[in-house]
């Protein structure tokens, strides 16, 4: 049995702009932590803002909208702390992973 591994965007357009994104900017030179946010807030929320997209949620449901508040509070958090370094490599890892 063969696992099918689904690209992190389910949009081609996103994927071709997140891969183009990395591209430039993890092969030329080292990303600051702002890049490697607003890089991985394009992976995670496509062409929504993260507070957009908290809002959507919400609407649809306030139990999973809390959630979804909940996992940006996180998210921001963990790209706070999280060393320009390690945030390189998980960039790294994720267009890695696109390119297989």
């Amino acid at each position: 049995m063969t696992s099918v591994q689904n690209p992190p965007y389910p949009h081609p357009e996103a994927q071709r702009s997140y891969t183009s994104l990395l591209k430039l900017q993890i092969n030329l030179m080292p990303i600051s932590k702002i890049e490697a946010k607003q890089l991985l807030q394009r992976l995670i929320f496509e062409d929504a803002s993260p507070q957009d997209w908290v809002q959507d949620v919400w609407g649809l449901s306030p139990i999973l909208g809390d959630s979804a508040a909940k996992l940006l509070e996180v998210f921001e958090a963990l790209i706070e702390c999280c060393p320009e370094e390690k945030l390189e490599n998980l960039l790294q890892t994720f267009y890695q992973e696109s390119l297989e």
